[in-house]
């Protein structure tokens, strides 16, 4: 059986680590002016050489040559995920005034020390306080925020890096090269990318990759890895630029349904967005790009990546923020009018916006589900009752809240008078306050600040009346029953009707 690649190309030398200098040229001066430590900590990222490197000091503090994987008496590895308890670190107390047997140090290597239990560094603490002159820990985590502070004190720390894109391609590229794997430049700094600055990651991806076909190129390394095809990531994109739910829980569904992790949607999504963040052409509101973006990071970790990919998505459809970034630019406006004003880029159709101060760069109009024109109405009944026409048609809960208030019009105030509490806690919501601001600036081109209050004189002395479903009912008569609990929760709102097995509700 051959030997995996990222085994059998591991740093050897200080010369063969790649994208560490800075901690192997420190090691290599202290070494040559005889200045050793009794402790040390590697942190960084998985596979950046951590080991690797602790290894190759394991043997320059002792003047042997490391060049093969022989062991050494003197050199002990413990996986501190394995052996956590304090009984194993008990265990090492002991043995540690033992001295070397053929070397000049006693070389301990505690990888992922982070994972040793409270009581296990509370005795390593006490070995590192006061250490035999013959034994020297080398410390390695990836996650140094789980050490206590007593420990890192007592180290001397060295941090590693993600190793350069640019790096890790030169480096497959040699080893492609002597162990004659045919892959052009495009597929290599792929693997490069997908291995996140880890050598062994991105070794192990080209050994995996090599024996997919005589010849490898970018398409055989997006497969391998379920990279999601360009075309179709791109149209899920669009369709939640647009706002489109049925498209997207079409397009998700069909990734799903081709095998496409959601883990690797997500991922790739969050970089597609992000990059026009960054480059300052973002398509989606700022807002909700940073929103998003916050989801899809958690994906990988959910317990149902698939369920939380489709709510991420699916929630980024607001009906009360603004989806569809639009921009304007002065210096275009400015050639087109002699008094500058800002034109606005939405795609659902043009709107005439105020003139803004020089220190605004962008406008975002929240996109409602139903736009109606201006209309400049100045009676104040029928202005809310235009109001209450156009939100029954995609909020009905809150137009049944409303039906229930005695508006009043002042200037630019509207104040709502209700005689329940509940109703007025509902309408106090940011996003149902911003749904009629707006709807009212469309119908009145007046922006009106929203006062919600409790009236006890707002309480209708007579209920609207309840109809009772008939009991000869019946489907040919083409009309549907509607029961006193329905009609009920249509006008308070928030309940939840429960038929029992009998067929009565509650």
């Amino acid at each position: 059986m051959g030997q995996v690649l990222y085994r059998k190309y591991r740093s050897r030398t200080w010369d063969e680590v790649v994208g560490q200098e800075h901690v192997t040229t420190t090691l290599k001066h202290a070494i040559n002016n005889k200045i050793i430590s009794h402790a040390y900590l590697f942190t960084g990222p998985r596979g950046v050489g951590k080991t690797s490197v602790a290894r190759i000091l394991a043997y320059a503090v002792n003047n042997m040559d490391y060049k093969d994987d022989s062991t050494q008496l003197d050199i002990i590895e413990i996986d501190a995920a394995s052996n956590r308890r304090i009984d194993e670190i008990r265990d090492l107390r002991e043995r540690i005034h033992v001295t070397p047997t053929i070397a000049k140090y006693k070389v301990y290597i505690i990888d992922e020390v982070h994972m040793l239990t409270r009581e296990a560094f509370n005795a390593l603490l006490k070995i590192l306080e006061e250490p035999p002159e013959h034994v020297i820990f080398i410390l390695a985590t990836t996650e140094p925020h789980k050490l206590p502070e007593t420990i890192i004190s007592r180290t001397q720390r060295f941090s590693f890096h993600p190793v350069n894109v640019d790096l890790l391609t030169e480096h497959l590229r040699y080893i492609a090269k002597t162990e004659e794997i045919t892959i052009n430049d495009e597929a290599l700094r792929l693997i490069a990318l997908h291995g996140d600055g880890s050598f062994r990651d991105s070794i192990s991806l080209l050994d995996q990759v090599r024996g997919y076909n005589k010849k490898i190129t970018a398409n055989e390394v997006h497969l391998l890895v379920g990279d999601v095809p360009s075309s179709l990531l791109e149209k899920l994109h669009q369709s939640i630029i647009r706002s489109d739910r049925s498209e997207i829980i079409i397009s998700l569904q069909t990734l799903l349904t081709d095998g496409y992790e959601p883990a690797r949607i997500a991922k790739q999504l969050a970089a597609l967005i992000r990059g026009d963040v960054l480059a300052d052409k973002p398509l989606l509101n700022r807002e909700v790009s940073y929103t998003l973006l916050r989801k899809l990071i958690d994906i990988p970790s959910s317990i149902e990546p698939s369920t939380g990919l489709e709510i991420a998505l699916l929630e980024t459809v607001n009906d009360d923020l603004p989806t569809i970034k639009t921009i304007t630019h002065r210096e275009e406006n400015s050639k087109q009018a002699d008094t500058p004003k800002p034109v606005v880029v939405d795609l659902a159709e043009p709107a005439e916006v105020e003139p803004t101060t020089s220190s605004q760069a962008t406008i975002t109009k929240p996109q409602l589900p139903t736009k109606t024109p201006k209309q400049n109405i100045t009676d104040s009944d029928k202005l809310w009752d235009q109001l209450l026409e156009v939100i029954k048609k995609d909020h009905n809960t809150l137009y049944g809240i409303l039906r229930m208030a005695k508006p009043e019009f002042a200037g630019d105030l509207l104040t709502l008078r209700f005689g329940f509490k509940f109703h007025q806690q509902r309408v106090k919501e940011i996003k149902n306050r911003q749904i009629i601001t707006q709807i009212l600036l469309d119908l009145n081109g007046q922006n009106y600040t929203i006062e919600c209050i409790v009236d006890e004189s707002a309480k209708p002395d007579v209920l609207p009346e309840i109809p009772i479903a008939s009991e000869s009912f019946t489907e040919d008569s083409g009309q549907v029953p509607v029961s006193p609990l329905e009609t009920i929760n249509s006008i308070f709102g928030g309940g939840e009707i429960i038929r029992q097995q009998d067929g009565s509700e509650s």
